[in-house]
């Protein structure tokens, strides 16, 4: 089972020791539907729990997890991410993927040469810009665009592009 980010425990709400959860995904109304989750701390270890509801807070979701009735229990979870199993997304449309299906994946130019590896992403408003460590050791970005990012394959975890969208960051 693979599991996916989606919060961040950014700090306790109230008396009866809510977190509150910065959603890290579009469609955040993912929080309503699950009932547990694996809470992955700074130092990688792992608290699986049981959420008790849900409700949405000023931007925020303010979750309310088994055993945490007072704020000093809840403290312990702030800096956490609340993960869940990936069984949890919608299907994704043919002209869509979800960053855990291409997260290191290989990136190749047209010609089937090698440019690196593909470490991160950044969302923007129209098309997001992937983030490439290049196999030079320079880190690139590409603006994901059918003119920059020619194919995208789950299965093989492979992103074909056209060199002339790549800019050298830093």
């Amino acid at each position: 089972m693979r599991r996916i980010s989606i919060g961040a425990v950014t700090g306790v709400f109230g008396l009866k020791g809510d977190l509150r959860v910065h959603p890290l995904i579009g469609d955040d109304s993912l929080f309503k539907k699950i009932k547990k989750a694996v809470f992955v701390h700074k130092n990688g270890d792992e608290t699986e729990v049981r959420i008790l509801c849900a409700k949405r807070h000023k931007g925020e979701w303010l979750v309310k997890i088994e055993g945490t009735e007072t704020p000093e229990a809840s403290m312990a979870y702030k800096g956490c991410r609340l993960t869940v199993s990936d069984s949890f997304l919608p299907h994704a449309g043919s002209d869509e993927v979800y960053w855990i299906d291409i997260e290191g994946a290989r990136v190749k130019d047209r010609e089937g040469f090698s440019v690196g590896t593909l470490v991160g992403y950044i969302e923007t408003g129209s098309h997001d810009v992937f983030k490439i460590e290049g196999d030079d050791g320079f880190e690139y970005m590409i603006s994901n665009n059918p003119y920059h990012v020619l194919l995208i394959e789950t299965e093989n975890k492979t992103v074909t592009v056209d060199r002339t969208g790549l800019v050298a960051s830093g």
